[in-house]
């Protein structure tokens, strides 16, 4: 924690990842983004605990697709053992585009053209005729290693396993609670605030006085004291500050016109207390206790 009560290093660096009505309280570029600081370091701190907690549950799910995992392996395996001869396929195509020849037409040949090639062949290029041999070369390379027709098969074998590895360590996921609340409640929570975050660091604006920011910033720090309290797991991290909202601009002058209010109801009194007093004391000495105040009335001089 620094000086500001920030939370920095106990979570590593922060990672940048609708508005209030604006506070009456006027709140600094700095201090509103010390705020976003102070409140992202909150999360990424937990975050970081949810992730370390689901670690152990996703190898857990992966052990339990094992068989499945290991017959995707070995499908891609198969994949990745011609890759490298269908990318110099493409290598040469883009020579032949960049030498004038239709990309449209080079694309029929790489997909569809088979041995021994006739359709390319017979298609004059002119000077970018010694390309296209070495397009042909790269082609009959390719097909040489594995035909056209079983490389489809492979990677269509591959994404086939991947999808099935996938759906079921899924599936064995989402058996655990601290998953599904993960999923649930803590992504979308932090999905929102990552982009709040990031808005608001990135148009300064954003931050001045009257801005609503603020406001904002208490308005998820009260959803996130609700989140954290209601999770699966207890948190070791730092314990979050509480929200601090201050008076709205609408609710602020209400609060104004209350107090002048009593306070013009309060003199008011006072006043009366006085000429009260007054009005006794000229009874008291026999004077007329009215006339002095129809002499103001008239224009005349303050009654005394």
């Amino acid at each position: 924690m620094n000086a500001r009560g920030q939370y920095g290093d106990v979570c590593g660096q922060y990672v940048s990842t609708g508005v209030g009505q604006g506070s009456i309280i006027p709140h600094t570029p700095t201090e509103v983004e010390d705020e976003l600081d102070q409140l992202h370091g909150e999360l990424m701190c937990f975050g970081q605990e949810v992730i370390e907690l689901t670690k152990p549950l996703e190898a857990g799910a992966r052990g339990t697709v094992q068989t499945v995992r290991n017959e995707e392996l070995a499908a891609w395996k198969v994949v990745n053992s011609f890759q490298p001869l269908v990318d110099e396929v493409y290598r040469i195509e883009k020579q032949l585009n960049a030498a004038g020849v239709d990309s449209k037409v080079t694309a029929v040949w790489r997909e569809e053209s088979e041995p021994p090639y006739a359709d390319i062949v017979v298609v004059s290029t002119g000077r970018a005729e010694p390309i296209k041999q070495q397009f042909i070369q790269a082609k009959r390379a390719l097909d040489s290693f594995m035909p056209k027709a079983r490389r489809r098969e492979a990677i269509k074998r591959a994404r086939e396993l991947s999808g099935q590895r996938s759906e079921l360590e899924g599936k064995a996921l989402g058996e655990s609670p601290l998953v599904q609340w993960t999923r649930s409640v803590w992504v979308p929570f932090f999905e929102s605030w990552r982009k709040f975050h990031s808005e608001k660091k990135d148009v300064p604006l954003q931050t001045w006085p009257l801005s609503g920011t603020w406001d904002h910033i208490q308005d998820y720090r009260k959803q996130w004291i609700d989140l954290r309290k209601n999770a699966p797991f207890k948190s070791k991290c730092p314990d979050p500050l509480e929200p601090r909202k201050d008076p709205s601009i609408t609710g602020g002058i209400g609060e104004f016109l209350t107090i002048g209010k009593y306070l013009l109801i309060g003199t008011l009194a006072i006043g009366g207390v006085v000429v009260l007093s007054s009005v006794a004391v000229r009874v008291k000495k026999g004077r007329d206790p009215i006339e002095p105040y129809a002499r103001l009335y008239r224009g005349g001089r303050n009654p005394s």
